[in-house]
């Protein structure tokens, strides 16, 4: 229109600052109205909302608690001395305190470089993988590192143990008589300790009382109770 002299220049340019005032103003709009929209940092599931319909909320309110459920990462503080030997990557054990039937596998992350000159201790940070639906962020559990492994070890319940001084012992029954015999101890881990001798698998120990016997003393077994336990063979492993 301007070319064919149908509007002056003086209306043209009119137009056109309007045009850029209104694309100007569409930008803004449309700034604010991304800002409605609330993006959190990370992916994760909502466990709490703080915000309500009709609040007014200004800047640093809380308005949602979100928890990351991928991974799914515990952090352990370990004396420096049982660092040595660890390394990243290292399988671990997990089991839930609330339910101890629920273990899930978990390998070691990542190894503090540092230790925390206040407690002595060096950061270990513990994954668990592939975890269970039932496992939630801030659950309480047990984390079990396998240092080293016995095939085929002789397992005798940590309670039938009698410690003398620097010597252990079990006592054994053989009919109806206690026989005290010496042990050495390898492996531990929960409620059995490996014996790297004295015993064989099958032998019945002594788990209740045996603090009072003697070599050769006169006992008998009653059934249905937990007097007496047999030495087992299976794979177990050192844990810390």
């Amino acid at each position: 229109m301007v070319a064919q002299d149908l509007m002056s220049h003086e209306v043209f340019e009119d137009l056109r600052m309007e045009a850029e005032i209104a694309r100007q103003e569409l930008a803004e709009a449309q700034w604010r109205l991304d800002k409605t929209e609330i993006r959190a940092p990370f992916g994760g599931r909502i466990t709490e909302r703080v915000i309500q319909l009709g609040h007014h909320c200004k800047l640093a309110d809380p308005l949602f608690t979100i928890a990351d459920f991928d991974p799914l990462i515990t952090l352990l503080y370990l004396p420096e001395r049982d660092i040595f030997g660890l390394r990243e990557g290292r399988d671990v054990r997990i089991t839930l305190k609330a339910n101890e039937s629920v273990e899930f596998a978990g390998r070691i992350r990542q190894i503090s470089p540092v230790v925390d000159t206040a407690t002595g201790t060096v950061k270990v940070t513990v994954e668990a993988v592939n975890p269970p639906r039932d496992v939630r962020p801030g659950t309480f559990v047990t984390i079990d590192i396998v240092r080293e492994t016995h095939h085929e070890a002789v397992l005798v319940p940590r309670d039938a143990i009698v410690r003398e001084l620097q010597e252990a012992f079990v006592f054994v029954a053989k009919g109806d008589v206690a026989e005290k015999r010496p042990i050495s101890l390898g492996l531990e881990e929960g409620d059995y300790i490996e014996a790297l001798d004295g015993v064989e698998s099958g032998d019945q120990v002594i788990v209740a009382g045996q603090g009072g016997l003697k070599d050769g003393t006169s006992i008998k077994i009653l059934p249905m109770t937990e007097a007496s336990d047999l030495a087992v063979k299976g794979d177990r492993a050192v844990h810390g």
